[in-house]
């Protein structure tokens, strides 16, 4: 009734044994003015609504004896929780509690969330699950230093099973090369841009399109990485 409290820098405490939904509509707290430590009492819960997303959350840091939570194992995150903490260390002279004292650098609950070691204490966040977290090219990739191959073929790669990565995601293209040292490797991070399955000769492949062409050679063989 009383709306939500202010991003103040001041210190939150949820009411013991409640159930507290947060919407990204109902949090005040910005980068420039967080919400101080949040508490979460045993017996309460904090649960995070990403139906409206992205939900983001700034504050000094969060004490769980309750129970931190979003999604659950048959109702996974479809949108994005975005929890930031605040704080630097060596304070100004004004005493800001968004500086926090040097004393306070081995406190887990300063700049950190601390899931204490009492029963019922939880951390319970579901995420989307992607399927599979990796797999093998089904067709080379002849990177952009090749001027027979029109450059949609380093952007276009083809996969040997179909995926539901997101697009914006980023994905790594491990080297062809024998040679793969710190000082020498062709591994490359790549964004997506598009996802489909398509069918080719009556067998399904992924079809992922990258924002940029890849640099380098990429092999593909069947049973091979």
């Amino acid at each position: 009734e009383n709306g939500p409290p202010p991003a103040d820098g001041s210190d939150v405490s949820l009411p013991a044994f409640t159930n507290l939904v947060i919407r990204a509509d109902m949090l005040l707290g910005i980068s420039e003015g967080p919400y101080g430590r949040i508490f979460v009492p045993s017996g309460a819960r904090l649960i995070f609504d990403d139906s409206a997303s992205p939900l983001e959350l700034h504050t000094l840091g969060i004490e769980v004896e309750g129970a931190l939570e979003a999604g659950s194992p048959t109702c996974r995150l479809s949108g994005r929780v975005e929890i930031t903490l605040h704080g630097t260390f060596d304070p100004p002279a004004d005493g800001s509690d968004r500086h926090l004292a040097a004393a306070s650098s081995s406190d887990p609950r300063v700049k950190g969330i601390d899931v204490r070691d009492e029963e019922g204490a939880r951390w319970d966040f579901h995420g989307k699950r992607y399927r599979p977290t990796w797999t093998r090219l089904a067709a080379p990739v002849p990177g952009g230093s090749d001027d027979d191959w029109p450059t949609i073929r380093g952007r276009v790669l083809f996969l040997q099973d179909c995926v539901n990565w997101p697009v914006g995601g980023e994905i790594a293209v491990t080297t062809s090369q024998a040679k793969d040292t710190r000082g020498f490797h062709q591994n490359e991070e790549a964004t997506v841009s598009s996802v489909d399955c398509v069918t080719i000769n009556g067998e399904e492949y992924g079809k992922i399109t990258l924002t940029e062409p890849l640099v380098h050679y990429h092999h593909a063989g069947e049973r091979e990485y």
